[in-house]
């Protein structure tokens, strides 16, 4: 049952960062599209990041959550004895290109989110067209 549970997580852990990086991108690709649009769309657009915050949120924490479930159990369950501790070396730099990746989606979206800020304040004043 543990075996289940686990192959379980990981699967999971897996469809999360997906999930994540597909989510990432369309937010920044919609985000690119609306600054030659009018008001009714950069309200859409505000919205709809709210709801993508939320998910891309939730799904980042889901994915360190698991990954630490992931850790303890990968000796156990995802040790390759044919690779044996050669695998080390190239999970290593796996996470590392990974932790670029989050580092810089996180100033990405940082950047993003004073965007937004930005036109809903425009929305309020009226000043958009």
């Amino acid at each position: 049952m543990v075996a289940v549970l686990v192959m379980m997580n990981n699967y999971f852990h897996d469809f999360a960062a997906a999930v994540l990086i597909v989510s990432v991108l369309l937010t920044f690709f919609m985000a690119r599209e609306i600054e030659s649009k009018g008001k009714d769309v950069k309200l859409y657009f505000s919205n709809v990041y709210t709801r993508m915050s939320h998910v891309i949120g939730i799904t980042l924490a889901f994915i360190f959550m698991a990954g630490i479930v992931r850790t303890f159990t990968y000796k156990d369950f995802e040790w390759a004895n044919a690779v044996g501790t050669e695998q080390v070396p190239a999970i290593i730099v796996k996470h590392l290109i990974i932790l670029f990746f989050v580092v810089y989606g996180i100033i990405g979206w940082i950047k993003l989110h004073k965007k937004v800020k930005r036109i809903r304040e425009e929305i309020k004043e009226g000043s958009l067209k």
